[in-house]
């Protein structure tokens, strides 16, 4: 593990920590879901921002700066705070921060966010909680309040509900959150992972069973360079973690080449799925050998340019730099022996040439203004709702959340009443 400071491309991974821990309600105070924008100004040169990471994944991070003012914190009873400090100091393990609250300087315990730890250090600001000393075992004296929050960051992250399942000898990572009758499982597109459905996964935990994938040779699962990246691999990772968790059926939904996955496991086991979702996803019935021949040119240092090029276009004007620079570092940093792969399987004619699933489908695309992307849905999938959202990119459930989210779970609502 290493810890280094925090950079803006690091955003994606810091909600998914914050969102989880919120969404279970069990290790924060917090109610409200963080928004990219609110932690996007944690990134000020005046405090510091650190994060734990190993195998270029986060585990977790520590920040430093004015105490949150958001309406979770207003009105907590002083007394329980007095409690918890009262029982900490009898077992001689604890933090604590010196603060003041409405004229009144004390000492209360802090309580520890999901996946990070936040410290106050500006003495001027009005929300209640302002401060900055963190001790540990009296015995031990002082620490350094930053070191320790990191410590407790790894700690608590490492407590996400996060699992590791087997299929056919590769370890598959998934994330598991909320609960309920109807399952919903997150697939993700072409060379990302699991953090892209960073503004999804906590909403929609708050209705439904959420499983959220990383397909093998992506995010955290293994990545053995002799195997073969096609829908087939893919979608048996899909269906080994829904038995793992003992799903039988569930609402797929699948951004990019998550479309084919979820239509190869609706054509595998057309029993284990209650719905399809396609988010901007791709209907690839190109030449099979023309799209090997482009995939070929991802290889090395070359390939790396071209996959940025091909990355770019799928931004709009409108995408924040600091979303793309997120998505960038993601797909980037896939191997390119996975990148060619998988891009190069999307198009197996055995795949595209069964028969279509008569499950329903929602297609949520990027408007692009070419009429045919609509009629190849319609023609591809007999019961699908196809809608556009307009001023979007490919990333259109990072780009428009809230938008996206709301018709989202709506949508699955319907399925469900049928």
């Amino acid at each position: 593990m290493i810890v280094r400071a925090a950079e803006l491309s690091d955003a994606g991974s810091v909600i998914r920590i914050c969102n989880a821990g919120i969404a279970s309600g069990l290790t924060t105070f917090e109610t409200e879901l963080r928004s990219p924008p609110e932690i996007e100004q944690w990134f000020d040169e005046r405090y510091p921002f650190f994060v734990a990471e190993e195998e270029s994944k986060l585990l977790g991070f520590a920040v430093t700066g004015a105490y949150s003012g958001r309406a979770c914190y207003a009105g907590v009873a002083v007394a329980v705070m007095r409690a918890t400090l009262d029982r900490a100091r009898e077992l001689e393990l604890h933090k604590f921060v010196e603060v003041r609250r409405q004229g009144i300087r004390g000492e209360y315990s802090e309580p520890a966010n999901a996946g990070h730890a936040r410290l106050s250090r500006d003495r001027h600001a009005s929300p209640p909680w302002s401060g900055g000393r963190c001790l540990a075992r009296r015995n031990r004296g002082r620490v350094p309040a930053v070191k320790l929050a990191i410590l407790l960051a790894a700690l608590v992250a490492s407590l996400l509900p996060a699992a590791v399942v087997t299929v056919n000898g590769n370890k598959v990572w998934y994330e598991e959150t909320g609960s309920g009758a109807t399952a919903v499982v997150l697939i993700h597109g072409w060379t990302c992972d699991t953090t892209f459905w960073s503004a999804q996964a906590p909403e929609l935990a708050k209705h439904f069973r959420v499983i959220n994938i990383d397909l093998p040779g992506h995010g955290k699962s293994d990545k053995p360079k002799d195997a073969t990246y096609d829908m087939g691999l893919f979608s048996s990772a899909v269906l080994g973690v829904m038995d793992a968790q003992k799903v039988g059926r569930a609402v797929m939904v699948g951004h990019s080449m998550g479309l084919p996955v979820i239509r190869a496991v609706a054509v595998l086991a057309p029993e284990r799925v209650l719905g399809l979702v396609s988010v901007d996803g791709v209907i690839f019935k190109a030449d099979p050998e023309q799209v090997r021949k482009f995939a070929a040119t991802m290889a090395g240092e070359p390939g790396l340019a071209a996959r940025r090029r091909m990355i770019e276009n799928m931004f709009v004007e409108s995408t924040p730099e600091t979303l793309r620079e997120r998505i960038r570092k993601a797909m980037l940093g896939t191997p390119d022996y996975v990148a060619m792969s998988a891009m190069g399987h999307m198009a197996d004619p055995g795949k595209w040439s069964a028969p279509d699933p008569v499950a329903p489908v929602l297609a949520m695309q990027r408007k692009t203004g070419d009429k045919r992307v609509g009629e190849t849905f319609k023609a591809t999938f007999p019961k699908v709702d196809y809608r556009e959202m307009e001023g979007v990119g490919h990333f259109l459930m990072m780009e428009k959340p809230a938008e996206f989210n709301a018709q989202l779970i709506a949508w699955i609502g319907t399925i469900i009443k049928k």
